[in-house]
């Protein structure tokens, strides 16, 4: 588990100024939610993650949850010269592999449930942090090993399409 007490020590409120469906009905939920930040010292470049804290309690005794998100504008200010952060959240759900339950996933049901004018807390991952460091699970481990393969696969296929039999 990613502890990023750090971050969460210096907090920004953000207010939701818009939040609207990118995709049909009958597909997946993909929102464009737009967030304010009043505050002048906070600032971001592209590509640039910002963490959002849900606020709790949640399963196992947290009293927040935290998500990175990947933020999808260049920066901007609004009229008002407030900070600007678009981001594009999909809602996820998970299935429980034990008990074959699906959950909804904390951060994207939240941020998508949000409305204009609600406040969420927001940090900025840039502040003072000169490199964030997370505890690798077997799911990585897993996607690490398919892209070996994968590679493996590419390279036998361009070998065999080159050689003469």
């Amino acid at each position: 588990m990613v502890q990023l007490t750090e971050y969460e020590k210096n907090p920004y409120e953000a207010i939701v100024e818009d939040s609207h469906r990118l995709t049909p009905e009958d597909t997946v939920e993909v929102r464009s939610i737009l967030l304010t930040v009043p505050h002048p010292s906070f600032s971001y470049s592209e590509g640039q993650n910002i963490g959002v804290i849900v606020p709790g309690p949640h399963e196992y005794g947290r009293d927040t949850h935290f998500r990175l998100y990947t933020i999808a504008n260049s920066p901007r200010t609004s009229k008002n010269g407030d900070v600007e952060i678009e981001l594009c959240v999909r809602r996820c759900f998970y299935i429980d592999e034990i008990s074959g339950e699906e959950h909804p996933g904390i951060a994207s049901n939240y941020l998508c449930d949000a409305s204009p004018g609600d406040r969420i807390m927001v940090v900025s991952v840039s502040d003072g942090v000169d490199a964030a460091l997370f505890k690798c699970t077997d799911a990585i481990a897993a996607f690490t090993r398919l892209r070996q393969s994968r590679s493996l696969l590419k390279q036998s296929e361009t070998i065999s399409a080159t050689t003469d039999f």
